[in-house]
């Protein structure tokens, strides 16, 4: 079955206006059977907050919940996320809720931005953990090698102060990219990739198909490392740089593809 939801977005929470502006926003959930996208836009929201999308679904008589991202907002408080849905639940889509800060507490959290599929739901109750019975503690298992980390030497010299400053945090979900101990942003400004010496033209099908497909680039560095890298997908039959590394976060079995981050990660950045 088929479904396409158009949920707007209104003020649930006060203190995050922008300019004395009421924030509002839209998201859009579609999709078929387990696969779908999510895309939101937002306005009026206060900039240089952490912020963090989640779907609320129903299941049953209760409630989940999935974390779709951050959600970058700009210097004029406009922001917008997009990405792929998977698994059962997000056809059951009740609530959009946008968190500032933490979820630990749900009755203390956050929200400036929700909205409601078609009536209002205690979406909070998704954020509470059930009571587990205690378990036997599963052994221990040995902590995989780290992954050896490849070094590419360029004369490139990046405004990375410029690029950190116009750009907003981002945490790597994937083990090995997280390894790196690279402190991480995420941009959308592509005249800021473009002062990055890439393996890849801007006009190289695999960086235009990136970019149209997620909008975005990421950046980490420290004590003289820096890595940039595109969202993107590899399958075993998939033809792309050597020069860059592959890490992936998602595993599809319906197309063997996996989705991740292709990087390329340089020494001697400039700080």
């Amino acid at each position: 079955m088929y479904i396409r939801c158009f949920i707007p977005l209104a003020q649930d929470a006060r203190g995050y206006e922008f300019r004395g502006r009421t924030p509002a926003g839209r998201a859009l959930v579609e999709g078929q059977g387990t696969s779908g996208k999510f895309s939101c836009r937002v306005q009026d929201l206060m900039p240089q907050v952490k912020y963090r999308v989640y779907l609320v679904y129903t299941k049953g008589s209760s409630y989940g919940n999935i974390d779709v991202g951050l959600l970058d907002v700009d210097e004029k408080g406009r922001g917008e996320l997009r990405c792929n849905l998977t698994g059962e639940d997000f056809p059951n889509v009740a609530a959009i809720v946008i968190v500032a800060g933490s979820v630990e507490t749900p009755a203390e959290m956050i929200s400036p931005l929700s909205g409601y599929n078609k009536v209002p739901v205690p979406w909070r109750h998704s954020f509470m953990k059930p009571e587990s019975k205690p378990e036997p503690k599963p052994e221990p298992t040995p902590e995989p090698p780290p992954s050896p980390e490849p070094i590419v030497d360029t004369p490139t010299t990046p405004n990375m102060a410029e690029i950190f400053e116009h750009s907003a945090p981002w945490e790597p979900d994937n083990p090995k990219l997280a390894a790196l101990n690279l402190k991480w942003v995420r941009s959308t400004n592509q005249e800021l990739l473009a002062q990055f010496e890439l393996p890849f033209a801007p006009n190289d099908p695999f960086a235009v198909k990136s970019w149209d497909d997620y909008g975005y680039f990421i950046v980490g560095a420290a004590d003289g490392v820096y890595a940039v890298g595109l969202p993107g997908t590899f399958s075993p039959d998939e033809e792309t740089h050597p020069e860059l590394t592959f890490f992936e976060t998602k595993k599809s079995s319906e197309d063997n593809t996996d989705e991740g981050y292709w990087i390329d990660i340089k020494r001697d950045a400039s700080a």
